[in-house]
């Protein structure tokens, strides 16, 4: 018994020695100076920041508490990484053979800031071993500490992104991680498991992604292992290689269109700002391929649609395919549905300038233009030439192009009430302009060409437009395009013109519009009119209702919303020559002179009282004047012949009293 007792009073002893001999290690390892020039050195030459360290004291036996923990950018002192309190247990054996090691490591509330100066340059650029001031890493010194963490918690650390340059949008980031960190002769190793969240101008782009991080040899990996970006699933692999070289591959299926929109959109200021970003909905599926360097980074992206709808303005929009991606190109292979009318989309947009330049084919087999329009624009839904009934005019939407280049357009069959075959176009944007040209088609019969051009987007739009058509079924064009008002019933046209406005919308350009231009026919046939049944009655001549003429020409100017018109018409027996004015908005102010020669001026001499006062060497001239409107217009001889009446009647009667 007195044994045992002797023996536990051994254990007793050797217990409380070997507690001394840790307090007494403890007590001249763990001072603060100690602690301060074991950690400090090292994080400033891995990391190239300036480290301060608040009040250091200790907790517990192995325990130490840092009140305070900043790294500073050296040249501008601004934050780059803050914590209110870290807590580090250490582990006091290691310390004998010349290592500290933190056995766990708590930080408080950290705050990691991270920078892009005005000249382009970042805080955390020395951190990656970057920059003017780097300076060649120094083989550790003997007496050098190593410092390891074997356990490193980080929760809930706020990570923030500003760029001084305005180029990038800001950026917050929520980051958990649980790793070990070790640091030896200036190099960094981590490895562990993470988790964050990250909103890009203050959207969230990615929910509670999981990651793994580690190193091994000169690589740094991040492993992605779920959580959701833009709703997507994410998977792959990127790695920081030596000279901070990225490589890597990242794969998203099913991302969200509808968020990935609202990101655009908020993204817009930055990157495009000259676009509209219409509402979209639909998924798809991004891989990624990246390379290059953490500076300048590189990267190729394919991304498949599944298939994206939206809608814009009464236009709803289907796209199926895929798109190619770079840091210096997009090139889309599309197959697209604008209204449910089919068309195929391919080239390339190039992202090397400021404004995206687009090089771009686009092909149909049909198209029906008047599906893409809203149905209130149709033809079908004109409004009446009233005063009564006409609305206030609308301020006109601006419209602006955030890129340049050209679109090339084929389609074998292109409609807007009337179809034309074989239409071959090109278009070449710019963001303060847009030129059609050689746009060519076999519309009604004829060979049509066509060039515009609208500058001055967006703030004041003008029209420049011209025409050729060669011989046109004059009766199909207006059968298609004048359904409520087609005189024609047969004949070819030969027209060409040129017209200037300003505006987009139809109610400005009718207010604007101006220009000059010519055409001829043949085989003129003419359908009976409310102006042919006026002019017909006043003449007593019922072949005038419904007329043909085997030749015509005409030229004609628009200014101020009125079409001025010279034409002369003619067939056997009867010349029409024309004058006057036609309104856009259907008004009329014609004053047309008929000369009946042949059997026509013995059927006028015949049934025209008075037909003798517009007797000519050729034969009978009757001038007239034709107002009101197409719908209801009025018809009377003109002033001069009215006059010319008044002084033969006055005469008649100054003989008749004279007998």
């Amino acid at each position: 018994m007195i044994r045992v007792g002797k023996f536990l009073v051994v254990i007793l002893v050797i217990v409380l020695l070997a507690l001394l001999s840790v307090y007494f290690l403890a007590n001249r390892y763990l001072t603060s100076e100690r602690i301060k020039s074991l950690v400090i050195s090292p994080l400033e030459e891995a990391t190239g920041l300036r480290v301060q360290i608040g009040e250091i004291s200790r907790q517990g036996l192995l325990g130490v508490k840092v009140e305070r923990i900043l790294f500073l950018e050296p040249r501008t002192q601004e934050k780059v990484l803050s914590a209110r309190e870290l807590r580090l247990n250490l582990s006091l054996s290691p310390l004998l053979q010349g290592k500290l090691v933190v056995t766990e490591a708590a930080f408080i509330s950290p705050e990691i800031h991270l920078i892009r100066f005005r000249d382009g340059t970042y805080n955390f650029q020395k951190f990656l071993g970057e920059g003017p001031a780097e300076r060649p890493q120094k083989e550790a010194r003997p007496s050098r500490l190593a410092l390891v963490f074997q356990q490193i918690r980080i929760e809930n650390a706020r990570i923030s992104f500003r760029d001084d340059k305005k180029e990038y949008p800001p950026a917050e980031a929520l980051l958990n991680l649980l790793a070990q960190l070790k640091l030896s002769g200036g190099k960094l190793g981590i490895e562990g498991e993470g988790g964050i969240d990250l909103s890009v101008a203050q959207y969230p782009l990615a929910e509670r992604v999981r990651f793994k991080v580690q190193t091994r040899a000169e690589t740094v990996s991040f492993n992605l292992l779920g959580g959701a970006i833009l709703s997507g699933k994410p998977s792959g692999e990127i790695s920081l290689l030596e000279e901070n070289r990225l490589d890597g591959a990242i794969t998203l299926e099913g991302i969200s269109l509808e968020k990935a929109a609202i990101l655009a959109q908020k993204l817009r200021p930055y990157f495009f700002p000259e676009a509209e970003i219409p509402g979209i909905s639909g998924s798809m599926n991004l891989e990624i391929s990246l390379g290059g360097t953490l500076k300048a980074p590189d990267y190729k992206a394919l991304v498949f649609l599944n298939p994206l709808q939206a809608k814009l303005e009464g236009l709803e929009v289907i796209t199926a395919g895929k798109i190619e991606a770079t840091a210096r190109a997009i090139n889309p292979f599309l197959d697209l549905k604008l209204n449910g009318e089919p068309l195929s989309l391919k080239g390339k947009i190039l992202l090397t300038s400021k404004i995206p330049q687009v090089d771009l084919d686009l092909y149909t087999p049909r198209l029906d233009l008047k599906a893409l329009l809203p149905e209130e624009k149709t033809p079908a839904s004109k409004e009446k030439a009233s005063k009564k009934t006409r609305k206030p005019s609308s301020p006109e939407k601006k419209f602006a192009l955030g890129a340049k280049g050209r679109i090339k357009f084929y389609g074998k069959e292109v409609c807007y009430e009337l179809c034309g075959q074989d239409v071959r176009a090109t278009l070449f944007l710019s963001p303060r302009e847009v030129s059609l040209k050689e746009l060519t088609l076999l519309l009604a019969g004829a060979v049509t060409q066509v060039s515009a051009k609208v500058s001055g987007l967006p703030e004041r739009p003008a029209l420049l437009f011209s025409y050729s058509l060669a011989g046109a079924d004059i009766s199909l064009l207006a059968r298609k395009f004048l359904a409520e008002s087609n005189y024609f019933t047969s004949g070819k046209v030969w027209t060409e013109g040129t017209f200037r406005g300003r505006g987009l919308e139809a109610e400005a350009l009718k207010r604007t519009l101006s220009g000059e231009g010519q055409a001829r026919f043949l085989n003129l046939g003419l359908k009976e009119t409310p102006a042919s049944r006026v002019v017909a009655g006043l003449l007593g001549m019922e072949e005038l209702k419904k007329l043909t003429f085997e030749k015509g020409e005409a030229i004609f100017s628009i200014k101020g919303g009125w079409v001025d018109i010279k034409g002369k018409f003619s067939r056997e027996g009867l010349e029409i020559l024309l004058f006057g004015q036609l309104g856009l908005d259907g008004r009329l102010n014609l004053r047309p002179h008929l000369l009946f020669m042949g059997k026509m001026a013995e059927n006028f001499r015949r049934r025209f009282p008075g037909a003798s006062l517009f007797r000519t060497q050729k034969g009978y001239e009757v001038p007239l004047a034709i107002t009101g409107t197409f719908e209801e217009p009025k018809v009377a001889l003109a002033r001069e012949v009215k006059e010319k009446i008044k002084e033969k009647a006055v005469e008649k009667i100054f003989n008749f009293l004279g007998r």
